[in-house]
């Protein structure tokens, strides 16, 4: 506890020094009601400060027709418009959402082999039942690096204790030139990251003790299955690099590998979980070895 209290006496003395305060040095002056009214206002100004950047960014072009005008040109955004409308097309319609035969006819196409970003376009679905599949994909794209670098600035934020950082730590994750470059490439998909740095502060709060394992789980396989259903490819690198993280977290921290291990057993479980709430879905992916129905190859 001594070293926690002089680490706060710190960092108030070092803000004191340049003419700024520390977060902790604020808390005790306005009191725990106040801070807390002020940490529920900085989180959703955050979120506005980075719609209107991407407004500013990516807007320009959509004002003189949202309605006729994509971001990303004409490549692939047509595709993903076409997904968007298919989704609540065909379960308000009680077909197949999974195999299509609008397209490729008469033998049809496979979805589950397509970036056909079901949880988005089930999200967005009275959006686009509404506007129209131009306009949601429009906004779906506007919100994508918003979200992302909004997902980035809760993270950092918890981890630091300061917003300032966090916001930096944001803009610099949603707008970074990755994300920039898949929004006016059009790719939906691949722009929509805002899950991963939910991912990890979901470990994070689990590890500190603040939701039990049932709802860590849960919460976690449910954001897996939405992964999936927005990136296949973004789902894949996550597992893959994050098993990596957390196998050397385990061998390294020594003193904490017990708890690390009821980490990642949490997280297996919800891996299993998510699995069987997608067995449709993986049926139909290992169903055939082909996007198209009845091919062999």
């Amino acid at each position: 506890m001594e070293n926690v209290h002089d680490g706060q006496q710190s960092r108030g003395t070092s803000g004191a020094l340049f003419g700024r305060r520390s977060w902790f040095a604020i808390r005790s002056d306005v009191g725990s009601t106040r801070a807390r009214w002020i940490d529920l206002c900085i989180s959703p100004a955050a979120l506005v400060l980075y719609l209107a950047i991407s407004a500013g960014l990516f807007a320009g072009p959509l004002l003189a027709d949202p309605g006729g005008v994509s971001l990303g040109g004409r490549g692939d955004p047509p595709l993903f418009m076409w997904c968007l409308t298919w989704w609540p097309h065909a379960l308000l319609h009680r077909l197949n959402p999974f195999i299509t035969t609008v397209v490729y006819a008469p033998t049809g196409f496979n979805l589950t082999w397509a970036t056909s970003v079901p949880t988005l376009a089930l999200l967005a679905a009275p959006l686009t039942l509404s506007a129209g599949p131009v306009i949601s994909f429009n906004v779906l794209m506007l919100l994508a690096p918003a979200l992302a670098a909004w997902s980035m600035f809760l993270l950092c934020r918890h981890l630091t204790g300061r917003a300032i950082p966090a916001l930096f730590a944001g803009y610099i994750y949603g707008y970074s030139s990755y994300e920039i470059g898949q929004i006016w490439a059009g790719h939906l998909n691949l722009a929509s990251t805002c899950l991963l740095p939910l991912a990890v502060l979901l470990c994070l709060v689990w590890h500190e003790g603040k939701i039990g394992s049932i709802a860590f789980v849960a919460s976690l396989a449910a954001m897996l299955v939405c992964q999936l259903g927005i990136s296949q490819e973004i789902f894949a690198t996550a597992t893959f690099f994050g098993g990596i993280a957390l196998g050397l977290v385990i061998v390294i921290d020594r003193s904490r590998r017990a708890k690390h291990l009821r980490l990642a057993s949490g997280v297996l479980c919800a891996y299993l979980v998510a699995g069987v709430v997608l067995i449709p879905y993986l049926f139909y992916v290992f169903a055939q070895k082909s996007s198209l129905v009845g091919a062999e190859d």
